[in-house]
């Protein structure tokens, strides 16, 4: 009886949650991590009166705080330009709330290993026909 008993103990707190487990690592498989892109980034813009923030902040011209998919873009320019914004496959799109009357949109694609990764993409005002999509180029800085 003891024996029994003691069998079905086992089972119980051991097997079950060990196939629960097995299951759960199995069903996890194909997922993958997002790429990491929170921290402080050196932008290259191309010179044009339209980049905005841009052409105003000091580098590191933007920082990312990142949480899973979604993204909070601050740059460092004057006014503390935000934009709020997602990671999807590789891409990266915010848009401002407004910059003085304009929403600012960014739209890059991101490249590199961990420890070496760039943004390339552009920014661009929606709503604005005098001013062109200005391309950039970011680079991630230290850590």
């Amino acid at each position: 009886m003891f024996k029994n008993n003691l069998t079905f103990g086992y089972v119980l707190f051991v097997g079950i949650p060990l196939l629960i487990l097995i299951g759960t690592l199995r069903a996890g498989a194909d997922l993958s991590a997002l790429p990491a892109v929170s921290g402080d980034w050196t932008v290259e813009p191309t010179p044009n009166k339209c980049a905005g923030p841009l052409a105003n902040a000091s580098q590191p011209a933007l920082s990312i705080y990142q949480t899973g998919s979604n993204l909070l873009i601050a740059f460092n320019d004057p006014r503390k330009t935000t934009l709020a914004g997602k990671l999807e496959d590789g891409s990266v799109t915010a848009v401002s709330a407004t910059t003085g009357g304009r929403a600012l949109r960014l739209e890059a694609a991101v490249s590199g290993e961990p420890g070496h990764r760039s943004l390339q993409g552009r920014l661009s005002f929606d709503g604005s026909s005098a001013c062109a999509p200005v391309p950039f180029r970011a680079v991630k800085s230290g850590k």
